[in-house]
């Protein structure tokens, strides 16, 4: 059998043998939910999320953790996605 390596020189093949971002860690609030195999602590992040690019750290707006910090004038991105593909920053291609 020959190896066939022509797919590293192909720009289309995104990912080869690669599982998709999960995890396999498993949260119960009781005894009761792991019973009942009932996953409360569950939670999908995928949707709309606030978003403010700053090309380096020292840009970041002061205290945006804060519970109070007025985010009104941040963007919004869809999560999962990349911030270069929804016009931040420049694509990053490595190989």
């Amino acid at each position: 059998m020959e190896d066939r390596l022509t797919w590293l020189e192909d720009p289309q093949v995104f990912r080869v043998n690669r599982l998709d971002a999960h995890t396999d860690h498993k949260y119960y609030l009781s005894e009761d939910d792991l019973d009942e195999r009932r996953e409360s602590q569950k939670q999908c992040l995928n949707g709309l999320w606030k978003f403010h690019w700053s090309p380096k750290p020292a840009d970041r707006p002061e205290n945006f953790y804060e519970e109070d910090f007025d985010d009104s004038d941040f963007d919004s991105i869809l999560v999962p996605g990349h911030i270069e593909l929804q016009g931040y920053d420049r694509i990053h291609y490595t190989n």
